[in-house]
């Protein structure tokens, strides 16, 4: 606990103080012999950033660093990276879509009996079904967000929101529901979804992207 303390420390100094340069202790450059020479004596490094830290704290610039650090934390958490090529739907569409891969290899148990081989085609919704619907919209919309509340509320089974863009500490707190990031569109690219607010759901064994115009 103390190191993880100690190792916190160093690093909120290192991003503080313009007299420290850390760097620059690993990118030293040899410029030649200049007269006599004498032997390289290297301060504690520990006990300069202890002394650089107590004065840090006396003078309360320490703890506003902390708090520095802490906000610019929060703000990743509550922003994350847009998903990117993302638009606005501007007219309702409805498609199937058919999840089935093909495998590239076999499968087989840990005793060696084969599941399934190299290039079958295998359709998880055989074995597991969608339970409830999943909503992907921008969060910076207040149109798609409130369709989207309007179908959480209506719906028995309540649908997973995905965002793709927004504020989603602060709309789960406005909203008190439980949300979600498409973090690196990796939903969005899976089920080929260009434009949002767009509404999975499982009919028979494929699924219904709905693109909804709001």
């Amino acid at each position: 606990m103390k190191s993880t303390k100690r190792m916190k420390a160093i690093i909120l100094l290192i991003m503080l103080t313009s007299t420290f340069s850390y760097s620059s202790l690993l990118s030293a450059k040899t410029l030649g012999v200049y007269g006599a020479t004498f032997p390289i004596i290297e301060p504690d490094l520990l006990k300069v950033i202890q002394e650089k830290l107590a004065q840090f704290k006396k003078t309360g610039r320490l703890e506003q660093l902390e708090r520095q650090v802490s906000q610019t934390a929060k703000a990743r958490l509550n922003t994350p990276k847009p998903v990117m090529g993302i638009e606005k739907a501007t007219v309702n569409t409805r498609r199937v879509f058919d999840p089935s891969i093909v495998l590239s290899r076999d499968i087989k148990t840990p005793q060696g009996q084969y599941i399934a081989h190299a290039g079958d085609v295998i359709n998880p919704l055989e074995k597991v079904s969608l339970r409830k619907a999943l909503i992907f919209i921008d969060g910076d919309d207040v149109a798609q967000m409130q369709w989207a509340m309007r179908m959480y509320q209506k719906q028995t089974t309540k649908p997973d929101i995905i965002l793709i863009n927004g504020h989603i500490l602060d709309l789960m707190q406005q909203y008190h529901i439980k949300l979600y990031f498409d973090q690196r569109g990796l939903l969005t690219k899976r089920f080929g979804i260009s434009k949002v607010p767009s509404m999975i759901t499982q009919e028979d064994k494929h699924l219904v992207i709905q693109e909804v115009r709001v």
